[in-house]
């Protein structure tokens, strides 16, 4: 899972079962795997995603160090810093090809991609941890007082609650949901009529 996020954020080979898994939850090294497929993954909004998850991330990143220097590990920025770094040294070993194939994706701008992971099943919990935390630091977002990203658009906020939702519901038994059938339980703040954006949208180019 990637902590871009995204996510969020943030995978394998699109046609087969990655080498480390078995259909079953097989374990590697003593460590217990479940297969999550994610179907249909709109690449211009991981891209976008990308883009937003790099801004929030430098900024939260340099308050949150601030933070810890003056021992202040409550505050999001701070909280938000602990987390990623819990998530990279967890997670960043079963996602490296799958964020190469994300990459390569967006830089031959190709409109959906299908990937699978193959992660210790402890992946939901930070799922609905990392989605919990990114809601709040778009309300901290939204408060202005120190940060100049802007929260997360609707249609973002959308394409991460389906990413993270994919592990938090596979994980627990289900079946996996392409991005173009996901219904949220309500649009990200409220509006029904709320432009969730176009997965068919171009992909930015690459930025160097």
């Amino acid at each position: 899972m990637s902590t871009n996020e995204s996510g969020p954020g943030s995978l394998p080979r699109p046609a087969d079962e990655p080498a480390a898994a078995t259909a079953d939850g097989g374990g590697v090294a003593g460590v217990e795997l479940v297969t999550i497929r994610l179907i249909g993954l709109p690449v211009p909004l991981q891209a976008k995603a990308q883009e937003h998850a790099d801004e929030l991330t430098r900024e939260l990143m340099l308050i949150g160090e601030q933070m810890r220097q003056r021992g202040d590990h409550a505050g999001l920025p701070a909280r938000l810093v602990a987390l990623v770094e819990q998530l990279t040294g967890t997670y960043s070993s079963f996602t490296a090809e799958q964020e190469q194939q994300l990459a390569d994706a967006i830089a031959t701008r190709v409109p959906t991609i299908d990937l699978i992971y193959a992660v210790p099943a402890e992946v939901g919990d930070a799922a609905k941890s990392l989605g919990a935390i990114l809601d709040e630091a778009d309300e901290y977002c939204r408060a202005g007082e120190h940060l100049l990203t802007l929260p997360t658009p609707p249609d973002l906020v959308r394409y991460r609650q389906w990413f993270l939702d994919q592990f938090v519901n596979q994980v627990g038994g289900a079946e996996p949901v392409s991005f173009a059938d996901y219904r949220p339980s309500c649009d990200p703040h409220g509006d029904p009529e709320a432009d969730l954006g176009d997965p068919a949208d171009p992909v930015p180019a690459p930025r160097h």
